[in-house]
């Protein structure tokens, strides 16, 4: 419970520091690990304390994007031999 907390505060501070890459391999990691349905709502927040300039809500559609490829993968990546 201690580490999904520390990773969750780790993206929460990266998605205001780092680039957007290194936010969503950060993504990608947490929604493989637990199931990081929380991220998305991250992504929402972000795009609404932004403001989404383009029309497009990125970090949402990018949040959104890695959490689905993550839940797609997930059974490759622990199938036992």
């Amino acid at each position: 419970m201690l580490h999904r907390l520390i990773i969750a505060l780790i993206l929460i501070i990266a998605v205001t520091l780092v680039p957007w890459w290194l936010y969503a391999i950060g993504v990608v990691y947490y929604a493989t690990v637990y199931k990081g349905y929380e991220v998305v709502v991250l992504g929402v927040c972000i795009d609404t304390f932004y403001g989404s300039t383009t029309g497009v809500p990125f970090y949402t559609l990018l949040t959104s994007a890695m959490v689905l490829l993550a839940i797609f993968v997930r059974p490759y990546l622990y199938r036992v031999q």
